[in-house]
Order: structure tokens, then C-alpha cells, then sequence
């Protein structure tokens, strides 16, 4: 049996999904069927409403409900094969029996000499035709009846054929649907107890996206969010509560366990969940076990011939160029007493010494001069080493020609036994398995966690299973990773955490959502918004005023960065990116020009002498600009215009002197680049009225400066 599902927590990366239900216990087990076969095994939570959780073991279900039921499907089978011979034996019958009747008619064979039959015979004749007519409608009645439930029983018998002929073993392997189940032991219950479950589940993801929806007045709005989401997880999500997080699923958020210290208190160690290996365990596994049962263990390679230099090589490591070793007295003596005299150059050496003293020659032949030194002669006068005089004094050194002991070979040192690492894989008690006497040296007799094809042997599952099943996590894997990684729609960025923080959002109603791997949008909640619209005209390039709304959201949380969908009255008006707030913010767009306004722009422009004696020239410039409204509502308009800007350490110099209204330095937008010279004026428009605005500005021209290129009329 599985549990529903009831809620999904949707991360960028995965889901958490939650089941709920009642479970009654099977042999002091509770068994939650049908899971989906990507859900991680170690993210699984489960607790019982009054009953104790033991040991919880996941693992793939190789039973499944259709080969459950193969023996009952048989056995239905049969039963509806002889229910349809009885039909069909029934229905013949019907049928030879309506012949039956429609053969009765009238004779009077018996009578040839009478011309009228008897009047009484014909009345019984009459009488017998009446009740014949009733009986055969009756028959046909029931004969229809009979061949409807007999067509009816033929297409059941069909059908059951059809299934038992899949219900064989392999036939049910090769579409076995492969999923995994949970199993929770429990302790004294036999009723049903409500069960709850969840697990994390890779192939899921979702981007924001939001709704602004105004009035025609541009006074009050809605402001929804909406969520693409999509999910290749291999179960469908009906009727569940849906929740969306930036946060990521595998985060773990668990509270340090802290050890309280007592001072002058001996602290026990923390039970862990293993035992450490037993010593010698190595032991019970002696070197010859292979052979003693029969199987033959590989012998190593001969090790290759010698060659000369490494006997070579063994004579230099006898030799003890150093002197840090002291010469017995007895080889001292030996030393110290008369060489025979050297051979004659002329005389060759024998093959077999010269082969093995060559290399010793030419191994000492960078320290033949301080060899020389101690014994007389030279080392090129001999091809041996010639004895001192026995009146020589023997060096302090005591130097070279003393033998050492060869070294014996090493015994390698005994390999540590690495530390055991226990992990999650390590903790699953129901998959360890013990590796058997055969296993490679330093893992016989040790514990490790079985594979899913090891598990599938161990249930008997033919070879098709173990095919199918890697078919199918093949597949579900190749699907989640395709719905997560595909394009996003336009405009739309993944979830992240904003400022450092992240946010969670709970959909307001349930929620379907199919589990094919494409996006689907969902409602997920909507807050009222408070419009302020405003103009803003920039009359030196464009006559238009445009139209400015400010969105107010009441919602005091963050939200995500995402496209909005911008309806007013109805009718959609644009798609503009936002960035997201962190809080109680505000959106600001831009809907366009507003028809309704007119503004005209007129600039006067004029040159007069400056200074003392006239070297210098004032340029004077006045723009104007006038404004109409025919909307039924008061407008708030912004007109932006430029001064100019000297550059610096230059002589010009800007000064304003008249603005009507009061114009402001304006340096640009939030974010954008400073902008030097910016000046705003705010007109006022009643319904349906005028406005005027008007700034001057002078710039004054040294007499070595002239005003070169440029819009003299502003």
C-alpha cells in the first residue's frame, strides 16, 4: 500500500516530498509501496502517530501487485471459461427450443372427409396460438438477454486471456516498472496508525515570475506572483500543497549537538553506530585456504637473470670508501703484509677476473689518486693494488680496502590498517553484506553495502529484471537531468538567495503537476498594490510626457528577481524584468506615452557684451515649455532639461537665473551613471488645465573663447 501525497517543497535543485496516510502493520512491519525510483535513500523521514518507529530499510520493490496476483488471475480465468460454456449451453438451448414452438401449427390431417374443422378444435387452435405468441416473446426476451451477457463474458474472457498470457514471469519482468518501498518495523501495534513520510528527490526546478493587474485609473492593483515549475521526478503530483524555496534541497540545517563538560567528571565516549574490526581477523584466513579448496591461486613470475652489473654493484656495496667502519686486527695484519709483485703490462688478464674487476676498476677510478696516496704507486702502473712497505706507516684513516658485511635484505614493514570511515552507506544495516573467504586480500570477512543488482540476485529476479531495472534508472535519471537543465522562458532566472537570505513562498490552493519534464505556470499568492502614477518629458528630444507608475506591494517579505506581466484595464501592456526587493518594496515602470498630454517647447536665445570694457560676451538662453492636459484627473509632471557644463579649469562659466517652478539638480537615475548638469521641474495639471515652465540660464565667454559647434538654441 503507499501513502498520498499531500505536500511538495520545491527547491531549486530537487523537491521534499511529504506523504500522509494510515497504514495498518504487516507481520510488525509497516510498507509504503509504489515510491519513485529516484528518491535518496538517506533523506528518508518517516514517523507513526502512537507507535514506535524501529529500523526503517529501503530498498527496490521486486514484488509488485501483477505478479502478486498471477495465480488469482489464473484461477479467474478458469472460473470465467466455464461461466461462458454454461451461457452458451444455456443460450442453445433457448434457441432449439424457440424452433420447437415455431414448428407447432395447426393439422387436420386426421379429418380429410370434413370440408370446416370442428368449431371447438378451432377454439382450442386459437386458445394454443395465444399462448404460443406469449412464449415465444418471452424466449426472445431472454435469448437477448442471454447473447448480450454471453458477447459481454466473451470480451471479459478475452481480456483475462490477454493478461494472464502477460502475467508470466519474464512477460511481467520486461514491463516491470521498477520502485522502491519502505519498510519501518514496529512494536506491539495491529490497528492503523497515521504514517508520515517524506523524502528528497532530484529532477525538479522553478523560476519566478509575477503579475501586476491595475485598474484603468492607475489607483489600486494586484500584484501576483507565479511560478514555472517543472518536475521529471516519475510521479505525478495531484492535489498536493505546493511551496517553492530558494534555498537549496540537499542544505543541512541541523542544531550542533553540543557535549556538556562537567569539570573533574570523566566524559564517556559517544556511542557510535559500529564495533571496530576484531584483531587478527586476517589470521582466519590463511594463505593456503585457496588451494586446500581446490582453487588455484597464481603463482608470481620468475624473477629475471641477473646481470654482471648488479654483481658488480655487490662488490662496491662490500667496499667501505668512508672508513667508518673499524678493521679487525686480523685483516689489519693481512693488509699490512707484502703483496706479490704485479703482473707484467704486457701479460693480458685472464678473461674471467678482467670481466669482473672492469667495472670495479672503472666504479673507483675517481678515487685512484687518494687510494695511491695511502699504498705508494700509482693506480695506473697496475690494474691491482700494490701493499706498503712493511716500514710504512699505517694512515690514521685506516682507509679503504676493508670489507664490509653485505647488507641483508629489508623485511617490509607491516602495511597500517587503514581507519574506517563510516558513512551513510556504512550505517544502512539492511544492505551490509559480509564479503566471503574468496574477496581480495585486507577485504575478507569484512562488511560492505550491497548494489542494487546485488539485492535483485540475492530476491531471485531473473536477468531481464536486473536489465529493465538499469533501463529504467537510466531513463528517469537521463529525464531529471534533461527538465533541470533545460532553458528557462524568456526573461526568467533561477531562484537564489537574495542579500544572503533566502525565502520560501506557500502556494495558496493545491496544486496538479504532471511529471513530464515541461513548465508549467502556477498561481502561487497575490497581494493588493497602491499605483502612483506620474509623467515624466524630456522636451529636448521628445514632445511626449510618459507615463511613470509606482507599484506599492503589501508584502512585507522579500521577493525574487523575475519578469512582470504589466495588465491595465485588461489589456496587456508590456513584459518588463524586475530585480526582486528585499522587503516592503516598490516597483517602478514604465507604461509608455500618455496621448492626453501635449507639450511645446520654445527656446530664445540672445548675445550681449560683458565685463568692464566689453571683452567678455554673455550668452543668454530662456526655453519654455507649456503643457496641456485632457485628462479628468490632477497629473504631476517632471521636465527634465540640461545645462551646460564647462569643462574643467576652463574659463566659461554656467549660471542660472530664473526657474519657474523651482528647478532641482538632477544627477540621473539610482544605478546609473552621475549626470552633470541636470535640472527637473514639477508642473502641476488640473483636470483638463495648463501649465507653463520656465528656465534661463547665461554662460559667459571670455574674450579669447569663442562658442564653436553645438545647438546655440537650446
Amino acid at each position: 500500500m503507499t501513502l498520498p501525497l499531500t505536500s511538495v517543497v520545491v527547491h531549486p535543485d530537487g523537491a521534499l516530498v511529504h506523504r500522509r496516510g494510515a497504514l495498518r502493520p504487516e507481520g510488525g512491519r509497516l510498507v509504503v509501496r509504489q515510491l519513485p525510483l529516484l528518491l535518496d535513500p538517506s533523506s528518508i523521514r518517516l514517523s507513526a502517530t502512537g507507535a514506535a518507529i524501529g529500523a526503517v530499510e529501503v530498498s527496490l520493490d521486486v514484488l509488485g501487485e501483477d505478479r502478486g496476483d498471477e495465480p488469482a488471475l489464473a484461477a479467474e480465468l478458469r472460473q470465467a471459461t466455464e461461466a461462458l460454456d454454461r451461457a452458451r449451453g444455456s443460450l442453445e438451448g433457448l434457441r432449439a427450443e424457440r424452433a420447437t414452438l415455431q414448428r407447432v401449427v395447426p393439422s387436420f390431417d386426421d379429418e380429410p372427409e370434413r370440408r370446416l374443422p370442428d368449431p371447438a378444435r378451432l377454439a382450442r387452435w386459437a386458445a394454443l396460438d395465444d399462448l404460443l405468441e406469449q412464449s415465444l416473446r418471452d424466449l426472445d426476451r431472454r435469448i437477448r438477454e442471454l447473447a448480450r451477457s454471453v458477447k459481454e463474458d466473451e470480451e471479459r474472457l478475452e481480456l483475462l486471456r490477454m493478461r494472464v498470457a502477460g502475467a508470466s514471469s519474464e512477460a511481467w519482468w520486461r514491463r516491470w516498472i521498477p520502485t522502491r518501498v519502505v519498510r519501518a518495523a514496529v512494536h506491539d501495534v495491529e490497528d492503523a496508525v497515521e504514517v508520515e513520510l517524506s523524502y528528497r528527490i532530484a529532477g525538479a526546478t522553478w523560476a519566478p515570475s509575477y503579475v501586476l493587474d491595475a485598474d484603468a485609473g492607475l489607483e489600486r492593483g494586484r500584484f501576483s506572483l507565479r511560478a514555472q515549475v517543472t518536475q521529471a521526478t516519475g510521479e505525478d503530483w495531484t492535489g498536493v500543497r505546493l511551496s517553492l524555496t530558494s534555498a537549496s534541497s540537499d542544505r543541512r540545517v541541523d542544531v550542533p549537538e553540543l557535549a556538556a563538560l562537567r569539570l573533574g567528571t570523566r566524559q564517556p565516549p559517544a556511542p557510535a553506530g559500529f564495533r571496530d574490526l576484531p584483531p587478527g581477523l586476517d589470521t582466519l584466513f590463511p594463505p593456503d585456504l585457496r588451494r586446500l579448496d581446490g582453487v588455484r591461486q597464481e603463482e608470481p613470475p620468475p624473477p629475471p637473470p641477473e646481470e654482471p652489473e648488479e654483481e658488480e654493484a655487490a662488490a662496491l656495496d662490500d667496499l667501505d670508501l668512508v672508513g667508518d667502519e673499524p678493521v679487525p686486527e686480523p685483516e689489519m695484519a693481512k693488509m699490512a703484509a707484502p703483496m706479490p709483485p704485479p703482473m707484467p703490462q704486457s701479460m693480458p688478464m685472464p678473461a674471467r677476473a678482467m670481466r669482473k674487476s672492469s667495472g670495479l676498476a672503472n666504479a673507483v677510478e675517481g678515487v685512484a689518486d687518494w687510494i695511491s696516496g695511502g699504498f705508494g704507486g700509482s693506480a695506473s702502473e697496475s690494474s691491482m693494488p700494490v701493499a706498503p712497505p712493511a716500514s710504512a706507516p699505517m694512515p690514521s684513516a685506516q682507509p679503504d680496502m676493508r670489507k664490509r658485511r653485505a647488507a641483508a635484505p629489508r623485511r617490509p614493514e607491516p602495511e597500517e590498517e587503514p581507519d574506517v570511515e563510516v558513512g551513510g552507506d556504512l550505517l544502512d544495516y539492511g544492505r551490509l553484506r559480509l564479503r566471503s573467504w574468496d574477496a581480495p586480500d585486507g577485504k575478507r570477512g569484512r562488511l560492505h553495502p550491497a548494489r542494487e543488482e546485488e539485492l535483485l540476485t540475492e530476491a531471485g529476479v531473473p536477468v531481464s529484471a536486473r536489465t529493465r531495472f538499469r533501463e529504467q534508472l537510466d531513463r528517469c535519471g537521463r529525464r531529471a537531468t534533461e527538465a533541470t537543465d533545460q532553458a528557462l522562458p524568456p526573461q526568467h532566472s533561477r531562484p537564489a538567495p537574495l542579500e544572503g537570505s533566502d525565502v520560501r513562498f506557500d502556494a495558496d490552493g493545491d496544486v496538479d503537476l504532471p511529471s513530464d519534464g515541461r513548465f508549467h505556470s502556477v498561481a502561487v499568492r497575490t497581494w493588493d498594490a497602491s499605483l502612483s502614477v506620474g509623467y515624466r518629458a524630456v522636451p529636448r528630444t521628445d514632445p511626449r510626457a510618459f507615463r511613470r507608475v509606482v507599484a506599492t506591494i503589501e508584502h512585507a517579505g522579500a521577493l525574487l528577481p523575475g519578469p512582470v506581466d504589466v495588465y491595465v484595464d485588461g489589456r496587456l501592456e508590456l513584459v518588463a524584468p524586475w530585480g526582486g526587493t528585499p522587503g516592503r518594496g516598490k516597483l517602478l515602470l514604465g507604461l509608455g506615452p500618455e496621448d492626453r498630454i501635449r507639450l511645446v517647447r520654445n527656446v530664445r536665445y540672445r548675445e550681449e557684451s560683458a565685463g568692464v570694457f566689453g571683452g567678455s560676451r554673455r550668452l543668454h538662453t530662456s526655453i519654455e515649455v507649456q503643457l496641456a492636459s485632457s485628462l479628468q484627473r490632477p497629473v504631476r509632471v517632471e521636465l527634465l532639461e540640461r545645462l551646460p557644463v564647462p569643462a574643467d579649469g576652463k574659463d566659461p562659466t554656467v549660471e542660472q537665473t530664473e526657474a519657474s517652478p523651482v528647478a532641482r539638480a538632477w544627477e540621473g537615475e539610482p544605478g546609473e551613471p552621475i549626470l552633470k548638469g541636470g535640472r527637473v521641474q514639477v508642473v502641476e495639471l488640473s483636470p483638463g488645465g495648463e501649465g507653463r515652465a520656465v528656465l534661463s540660464y547665461t554662460v559667459t565667454l571670455g574674450s579669447k573663447d569663442e562658442l564653436v559647434g553645438g545647438d546655440r538654441r537650446g
